[in-house]
């Protein structure tokens, strides 16, 4: 809970509203998308991050951007099917979001398929829309990837 605190501090935000994510309490989607992705890149905590994501899934379960932001909190728990799962439910929803193909390229080459994240990660580079945030990781991973068979 110490990194919860130190966000919520940060945030202005109180402890009770940090265990109490809830979009109709006052906090906006955006808010706790940001939450929880500083939750697993600045705090290393994708737990904590997890359950942000889980909170807006419970509001909007069609919400493709929560959906992938769960996939990469359970990949980085190596909860692999599950991230795979929610991962799949996010491309169903919407085909064209690169982050998403390039999650799932992660969770293919984190299984050593390497074939299928090859696949995955070109897609993501085709959706990527020339956003360094997709494109840096995505190629960064294929060259890694094409030295492997």
């Amino acid at each position: 809970m110490s990194h919860i605190k130190k966000i919520m501090k940060e945030d202005g935000m109180s402890e009770q509203e940090a265990r109490n994510i809830n979009p109709d309490a006052g906090l906006n989607k955006d808010e706790i998308t940001r939450l929880g992705i500083r939750l697993v890149e600045e705090q290393g905590d994708p737990a904590s991050g997890l359950q942000c994501f889980e909170k807006l899934l419970l509001h909007d379960p069609w919400d493709y951007l929560s959906l992938n932001n769960k996939a990469h909190c359970l990949l980085a728990m190596s909860r692999i099917e599950e991230a795979r799962d929610a991962c799949m439910a996010s491309i169903i929803i919407e085909p064209r979001l690169g982050i998403t193909w390039c999650t799932l390229g992660e969770i293919q080459a984190t299984c050593n398929e390497i074939c299928n994240a090859r696949l995955c990660l070109q897609t993501a580079l085709k959706y990527a829309n020339g956003n360094p945030k997709i494109i840096e990781p995505a190629q960064r991973l294929l060259d890694k990837l094409s030295t492997q068979k």
